[in-house]
């Protein structure tokens, strides 16, 4: 079967031609090699140059930086290819690594084909692996391998081998979320296909500090995208009604993980982002019998030198007096309260805005559980930060400040959902419609 091979580069001057050569070099050599440029500065357009006089490879420069995803869907779009391989410029395959995951889908019959990968660092040493599980097992019905890649992605992108007709029908990778949109698409894959296993490590995944995944331990949007992929995934359409009860301690098992790195990585104040106390705090609320995620959300509370927050909660707020405040603080407590979590719930508001304030709170509780609340009139933001409560405020707000500086953590609301925007077609953050 024919095989396309796409990579994204973008100054990828010093591993590409390791990863092109290692892309040849397959004993399966019914393929292309697809080469998709994002506005590289350095050399890399000319070292791919000198691989264009192999019929198999082509290259394109992008208009625009579609990033990794992006690239990889035009590539998606553009090959005729029945097969399809998500690679990158900086990773090296084994000259059998096509070869042996062509002839599993064939056998199998399989959605996509994966292996585990050896990790290098940037001079190509081997530093561990990842991806090997215990079981030998060659085939995965669907929708078996989805309780093996989440609530944690064990697949590595360029170890994938996969149907490209089925990556399609998903509307190729979400570029909405940059750094894992790949492991949304094995999620979803994974509900709708069997998915076999080559064992054997065939593709060396570098490691090193201009990768995407490095980039993306440096900014956090891993805290964003990593929940809300898996989120989405638990709401697919495919996913087997008989496995409702996995829904929240997967997404709460994949929050507390994820809290974990941010607490790794340094991230611990809301106020400043994603915070590592944070994610575990909506983990809590998701699983609230887990004795193991409160003593984490106190852990992690202390670790960012606050006072953690008394159970049950005792709940404050001080939102800008407007709709999509109020009604996330609301949103909030009601959260806790369907988690038995809410022992009181009080929202300060300035003395002249108690009318306003009691209006939008009557127009919230209209449309869902009563929820008890005492409006406090409070003539500074600060008046009901007090040691023991919990802060519900936006997302890095001034409100989340205030409560961090007096050492009271915050439950945020109105976190960004990389969903809520519509994909962008320029970006080919999905496949144009067919």
């Amino acid at each position: 079967m024919h095989v396309c091979v796409a990579i994204s580069v973008r100054d990828g001057e010093r591993f590409i031609a390791e990863a092109i050569e290692s892309v040849l070099a397959q004993s399966h050599a019914d393929l292309e090699l697809r080469i998709y440029d994002n506005l590289s500065a350095d050399s890399s357009a000319a070292i791919v140059a000198g691989y264009l006089g192999d019929s198999r490879v082509s290259y394109t420069a992008n208009a625009i930086d579609l990033g990794y995803y992006g690239s990889l869907n035009r590539a998606l779009w553009e090959t005729e290819a029945p097969l399809f391989v998500p690679f990158a410029a900086d990773d090296v395959m084994k000259p059998e690594n096509l070869a042996r995951k062509v002839a599993a889908i064939e056998r199998t019959g399989a959605g996509f084909a994966h292996g585990p990968v050896v990790l290098i660092d940037p001079d190509g040493a081997v530093i561990g692996n990842l991806g090997r599980i215990s079981r030998p097992i060659e085939l995965f019905d669907a929708p078996s391998f989805f309780r093996l890649c989440a609530p944690v992605n064990c697949v590595t992108c360029p170890s994938v081998l996969l149907r490209s007709d089925a990556l399609r029908s998903l509307g190729g990778f979400d570029g909405r979320i940059p750094y894992c949109a790949d492991w949304l698409a094995w999620m979803r894959l994974s509900l709708r296909h069997p998915v076999a296993m080559v064992h054997e490590p065939l593709v060396r995944w570098r490691q090193h500090p201009g990768s995407g995944t490095s980039d993306s331990l440096r900014s956090a949007s891993y805290a964003r995208d990593d929940p809300a992929a898996l989120a989405l995934a638990l709401g697919d359409d495919a996913f087997p009604a008989g496995w409702d009860e996995l829904r929240r301690p997967m997404l709460a098992a994949c929050l507390a993980r994820t809290a974990g790195h941010l607490e790794r990585d340094g991230h611990r104040r809301v106020a400043e982002g994603h915070a590592a106390y944070d994610l575990a705090l909506r983990a809590l609320t998701l699983v609230p019998g887990d004795p193991s995620l409160r003593r984490l959300v106190s852990d992690l509370a202390r670790h960012a030198g606050l006072q953690p927050p008394a159970l049950p909660f005792h709940v404050v707020a001080r939102p800008a007096i407007e709709p999509s405040q109020v009604a996330a603080a609301v949103r909030g407590a009601r959260e806790l309260d369907r988690a038995r979590l809410l022992g009181s719930f009080a929202v300060a508001v300035a003395p002249e805005m108690v009318d306003r304030a009691l209006g939008l709170l009557e127009a919230v509780l209209a449309d869902g559980p009563d929820l008890g609340i005492d409006l406090v009139p409070a003539s500074e933001p600060q008046d009901l930060l007090m040691p023991g409560v919990l802060a519900l405020a936006p997302f890095g707000s001034q409100e989340a400040a205030w409560a961090e500086a007096a050492g009271v953590p915050v439950l945020a609301g109105l976190v960004p959902d990389p969903f809520a925007r519509t994909a962008d077609p320029e970006r080919w953050e999905t496949l144009p419609a067919a």
